[in-house]
C-alpha cells in the first residue's frame, strides 16, 4: 500500500505543468509532511517571517501597477517616504475639483452636475454641509481667514462665495465667460479668476465684491495661482503651451514662459522659489525659476499629468495623472514613485501640515469618491 502511494505522488509531481524535481527514471523525491514544530505557521512564531522573499513576482495580470501605462515603477534611491492610498470613501457625485481648508480642518469639493459646494470630513467623509452655489461649480479657494470659499461658477459666468462656518452663499460675483480656476492674493484683498472663453484674468475686489480690474492672457486660461513671494499672479495657458505672468500693481501680463503641450496643473513650492507646471499633451513637468522665468527642468512622467502640489516638508512634488501619483524628489528632479489609485481622478489636493493627500475621482455612473494618501 505505501509503494503504490509513493508511485501515485511520482506521477502526480511529474505532470509537466507541475514539475518540481523529477529524477531520469520518472520517479520523484517526495518530501515527508512536515512535523507540526515544522510547520511554517510554528516556523512565523519562532521568528520573522520570510513569505514576502519567497513570494514569486507578481504577473502582469496580478499587478495594479502594471495594468497601468507607465512600464516600471521608478526607482527610489534616496529612500523617500512615498505616500500610498490608506482609505477611500464615497462622497456625492460628480467631484471636479477639492481643495484642504486648513482653517477648518475640512475639505472642500466641487460638485459639477449637482451645482453644489460640499464640505466633508477628510478622515471619515462625513459631510457637514452641502451650498448650491450655480451651475456648473469649478476650482474652490478659500480666504486667508479660512471664513469664505470663492467657487469659480463657470455656467454662470461668475463665482459663488460661501461661509464656511453657516454654509450659507453669501453672494455672487459677475466675472468673465466660463470662469475655470481662482486664487486669492496674500493679503485676503483680491480674488484673481481666469476666464476660458474671454482669454482674460478678473481680479475682483473683494471689499465691494466686484471686478476691479481685467488683463488679457494666453489662450483658453486655466489653472491660476499665486507667487507666495513676489505676489505675481501666474496663469496657465492651456491652448498656447505657456504661462502669463501678471503683475498686479501693472495690471497686466508683463511675460510669458514657454512650457510643454496642453498645460493643465500648476504649484508654488512655498518658498516661492520654483513653480511646477503638468504638461498633459507631452506627459511632463516643467520646473520654473520663479526669479529668472526660466525652465530649469522637465521631467518626464507618462499618462497625462494635471493636478500638481507640493509636499515642502517631504521635498516631494506629487503629479496626479490619468489613473495614479507619480511622486517626484524636488532636490534630484526625479520621478520617484509611482501609486495606483484608480480611473477618473479629477483633482488633488494636500494638508500641508501633515502631507496627506486627497484625490476625487468619478466613474462611468457618477459616483464620487475621494482616495486619501498617507506617508
Amino acid at each position: 500500500m505505501i509503494t503504490n502511494r509513493k508511485r501515485w505522488l511520482a506521477a502526480l509531481v511529474c505532470v509537466p505543468a507541475l514539475v518540481v524535481g523529477c529524477s531520469n527514471s520518472g520517479t520523484a523525491e517526495v518530501t515527508p509532511s512536515p512535523s507540526p514544530a515544522d510547520t511554517p505557521a510554528a516556523r512565523s512564531a519562532q521568528a520573522p517571517s520570510s513569505a514576502a522573499a519567497e513570494q514569486p513576482a507578481a504577473t502582469a495580470e496580478e499587478s495594479p501597477v502594471d495594468r497601468l501605462p507607465s512600464v516600471s515603477t521608478p526607482a527610489n534611491p534616496e529612500g523617500l517616504t512615498i505616500p500610498q492610498v490608506v482609505g477611500t470613501y464615497e462622497v456625492a457625485r460628480h467631484p471636479v475639483a477639492v481643495t484642504f481648508d486648513q482653517t477648518g480642518g475640512q475639505l472642500l469639493v466641487s460638485h459639477r452636475f449637482e451645482g453644489s459646494m460640499g464640505s466633508y470630513d477628510p478622515a471619515s467623509g462625513q459631510q457637514f454641509a452641502t451650498t448650491i452655489v450655480g451651475r456648473s461649480p469649478r476650482d474652490i479657494a478659500v480666504s486667508p481667514d479660512g471664513a469664505l470659499a470663492y467657487v469659480a461658477i463657470s455656467g454662470d459666468a461668475a463665482v459663488a462665495v460661501v461661509d464656511l462656518a453657516s454654509g450659507e452663499l453669501v453672494e455672487t460675483v459677475a466675472v468673465g465667460a466660463r470662469p475655470t480656476s481662482v486664487a486669492v492674493s496674500s493679503d485676503g484683498a483680491t480674488l484673481f479668476v481666469t476666464n476660458s472663453v474671454d482669454n482674460t484674468l478678473s481680479a475682483v475686489n473683494l471689499a465691494v465684491g466686484a471686478v476691479g480690474w481685467t488683463a488679457q492672457v494666453g489662450e483658453r486660461p486655466g489653472k491660476v495661482a499665486v507667487d507666495p513671494v513676489s505676489g505675481a499672479v501666474w496663469v496657465v495657458d492651456t491652448s498656447g503651451g505657456a504661462i502669463s505672468v501678471v503683475d498686479p500693481e501693472a495690471r497686466a501680463a508683463v511675460s510669458t514662459i514657454e512650457v510643454g503641450g496642453n498645460p493643465a496643473g500648476l504649484a508654488f513650492h512655498p518658498d516661492g522659489g520654483l513653480a511646477y507646471v503638468a504638461n498633459a499633451a507631452e506627459a511632463t513637468v516643467s520646473v520654473v525659476d520663479t526669479g529668472t522665468l526660466e525652465v530649469t527642468n522637465t521631467i518626464p512622467v507618462e499618462d497625462g499629468p494635471s493636478a500638481i502640489v507640493v509636499d515642502a516638508n517631504a521635498s516631494l512634488v506629487h503629479v496626479q495623472t490619468l489613473n495614479s501619483l507619480r511622486v517626484i524628489d524636488a532636490a534630484s528632479g526625479t520621478v520617484v514613485g509611482l501609486v495606483p489609485i484608480g480611473p477618473g481622478l479629477t483633482d488633488m489636493t494636500i494638508d500641508p501640515a501633515s502631507g496627506t493627500l486627497y484625490v476625487t475621482s468619478t466613474d462611468g455612473e457618477g459616483v464620487g469618491r475621494v482616495a486619501v494618501l498617507a506617508r
